[in-house]
């Protein structure tokens, strides 16, 4: 199986543009999915930042008839967003644990965060992730997140992950403490786009939302 991501930037005063006119090609979406086999595709929203993932097979190849369609598509949208990654092109694999992905997404729920590099940090922020040891307990924890996958395309770094919820577990005073310790030394090289660290700056970030799936 190979894994896709692609991001946009939604233009001031074009959200609604862009949602509307995704309903209006939406049957053309589903039909390029099919043709290509693409599963597992879902679509988030934060702010004016859309994120999407999605899955092939491992024989996949981005021809030249497969960028022409994306290209077609993405006419619709004229003049409503910007590409923060390259269109049809692989976005940056910075971390990847697929751990034990589950064909059976009935006990699965899907999450992503969005953070903001400072610029020029993108090997930086590799550097410090790709050095960080886990603990046990967050080697505990990464069996209930299943498929986890970080990516990056210009200062902004994406995560996508599939959690099973019958396998999470609290977090104990020590994960938080070895949680706070970190995020704070990454604050030094990033700003959250995502909520995910509110409990600890005591800033207000938005919420995101999956605003489209086909399985």
């Amino acid at each position: 199986m190979q894994r896709h991501t692609f991001a946009i930037q939604i233009k001031k005063g074009k959200l609604l543009n862009y949602r509307r006119t995704l309903g209006e090609v939406w049957p053309q979406v589903k039909n390029f999915f099919d043709i290509y086999n693409l599963k597992n595709f879902s679509l988030w929203s934060v702010d004016l930042i859309v994120f999407g993932y999605y899955e092939s097979d491992d024989d996949f190849i981005a021809d030249d008839t497969f960028l022409a369609k994306i290209n077609e598509l993405d006419s619709h949208f004229a003049g409503v967003y910007d590409w923060i990654s390259e269109p049809g092109k692989p976005m940056r694999l910075m971390f990847h644990n697929y751990g034990g992905v589950q064909e059976s997404k009935e006990l699965v729920y899907k999450k992503i965060f969005v953070i903001h590099l400072f610029e020029g940090m993108a090997d930086e922020y590799k550097r410090r992730h790709d050095a960080v040891l886990p603990t046990p307990e967050q080697e505990a924890r990464h069996r209930a997140c299943n498929n986890f996958t970080i990516w990056n395309a210009g200062d902004y770094v994406f995560g996508y992950m599939e959690m099973d919820a019958t396998l999470e577990r609290e977090k104990t005073p020590e994960h938080r403490e070895h949680s706070r310790n970190w995020e704070t030394s990454m604050l030094e090289i990033m700003d959250w786009v995502t909520n995910d660290v509110d409990w600890l700056t005591g800033e207000y970030h938005s919420n995101y939302y999956c605003i489209a799936s086909y399985k």
